[in-house]
């Protein structure tokens, strides 16, 4: 099933489907830390400047790794209602979670530094290591267009294919080596999908 053999083999994928894509003066944006390693041979190949755009995904309290919904600074959360309502959860619960999830998210812009410039105007080619329900790319977006880009672009490895079409109701294009409609985690499209640490992100962006 695997179709990368790690995140640097999908970043070096994806740069075939992006090249439509780029034009003087794109900027990619990455979502740590997953989705550095794979946007690094990128904005190698294609001359382009990269920052990172620390977004957190705001995961159920006994089962983290689904997404009920994801924040992008203080100022943005996005929610997955049906999420939320078909697990009960309390705004309690919500908000402590945010909290948690806040505090990391400081932590990371603190500690990775390279935050992207001012993007009014500018087109941004935004990159994950993978999208399944689309929480944290969602906040992202909301992130960037409150700037006012000129052009939005996704650009993924391996999308949900569900997820695939909501997003392209939300930004300029969507470019992905693979649209999957059997989906259950996006380690499954990898043979190395283990996990990216600070210091390897830092070692990207300086």
């Amino acid at each position: 099933m695997a179709i990368f053999k790690d995140r640097d083999d999908a970043g070096r994928q994806l740069v075939a489907c992006l090249q439509a894509e780029v034009t003087q003066g794109a900027v990619i944006l990455a979502l740590p830390r997953g989705g550095v390693p794979v946007a690094y041979p990128v904005a190698v190949a294609l001359d382009l400047p990269m920052y990172i755009l620390v977004v957190r995904k705001l995961g159920l309290p006994y089962h983290q790794e689904l997404a009920f919904g994801a924040i992008a600074g203080e100022d943005i959360t996005y929610l997955n209602s049906s999420i939320v309502e078909e697990y009960g959860l309390s705004d309690e619960q919500i908000e402590a979670v945010k909290n948690a999830e806040l505090h990391e998210l400081k932590r990371r812009e603190s500690v990775y530094g390279h935050p992207p410039p001012n993007l009014e105007g500018r087109r941004v080619i935004l990159i994950d290591d993978g999208v399944a329900t689309g929480a944290t790319v969602t906040a992202a977006i909301e992130l960037i267009k409150q700037q006012g880009p000129e052009h939005l672009t996704m650009g993924v490895p391996v999308i949900a294919t569900e997820t695939y079409h909501r997003l392209l109701t939300s930004v300029d294009a969507v470019v992905a080596c693979e649209i999957a409609d059997d989906m259950f985690a996006i380690g499954q499209f990898y043979d190395d999908f283990s996990q990216v640490s600070d210091l390897e992100v830092q070692s990207l962006v300086h």
